[in-house]
């Protein structure tokens, strides 16, 4: 098990799931800015960080590195940096390679910089196809996991240099996104695509620079999106894509998603 504040020292290897440090309260978000705070040290992690349902974990401002221990023969078989049980909060951190953070459900990420993405996802926020797996690794059961959507808040964070998503969507779920930043990915947040998610997506106070696709891709007909106050982008465009295109508000070019689901929820 690892402790940040208990291993400081630059690039120490890390072989076991992690333990929170303490509970902390998620600071209120802050406008958005394009500026990568220095970080203080560097963990490699070979094997997933596990931060247990309600529990918080401060990386203190380290850089977690994926190593070899997280590689596998393809996108789909690297194993995740963290994983987040039922109503877990990750702050303070930088993490680069692997498959990222997974929310086993609920979960609060706040001050959570993806330096340079791995082969797939930053963040994933599990649904029925991975949620299983997530939690055996984890050693959490997934019964133990509540029903019904996941509430996720992800604020004053940023998501830079990835091939494809940022955010990837599996399951039901309610995303609010605040002071967020994203630079050279190839889409903010989509869902699992044409699958029957339903997710309720909001961002405010957010700025993007280099977003190659649609800024947000929901495929479910009932899936919603608010862009609000205060969110731009380097070209002027907020492009985005719905199931349903008049579920979506404040984006400037709204198209239907080629890959329409139903509810079927």
């Amino acid at each position: 098990m690892l402790d940040p504040a208990l291993a400081p020292a630059p690039a120490p290897s890390v072989g076991a799931s992690g333990k929170p440090d303490g509970a902390g309260a998620v600071s209120s978000s802050a406008p958005a800015t394009s500026v990568l705070p220095p970080h203080r040290g560097e963990v490699v992690v070979n094997k997933p960080i596990v931060v247990g349902p309600g529990e918080t974990f401060d990386g203190k401002n380290q850089l977690f590195t994926a190593g070899p221990g997280l590689s596998g023969g393809s996108a789909e078989t690297y194993q995740p940096v963290f994983i987040l049980g039922p109503g877990a909060t990750l702050k303070n951190v930088q993490f680069q390679g692997g498959d990222g953070v997974h929310l086993l459900g609920s979960g609060k990420i706040d001050n959570v910089h993806a330096v340079h993405g791995g082969p797939d996802d930053m963040i994933t926020i599990d649904g029925p196809g991975n949620r299983a797996h997530d939690a055996q690794l984890a050693g959490i059961s997934p019964a133990s996991i509540p029903s019904g959507p996941a509430e996720v808040e992800i604020t004053n964070s940023s998501f830079r240099h990835s091939h494809d998503k940022a955010i990837q969507v599996n399951g039901d779920a309610q995303v609010k996104l605040r002071g967020v930043y994203a630079e050279d990915v190839g889409q903010l947040l989509v869902t699992l695509g044409g699958q029957p998610i339903k997710a309720d997506v909001s961002i405010e106070d957010s700025r993007f620079s280099g977003v190659r696709s649609h800024l947000v891709r929901l495929d479910d007909r009932d899936s919603t999106l608010r862009i609000g106050p205060n969110v731009s982008t380097d070209s002027g465009r907020i492009p985005v894509m719905m199931g349903t295109p008049a579920n979506a508000s404040g984006a400037t070019v709204v198209m239907p998603s080629s890959d329409p689901a139903g509810d079927g929820n």
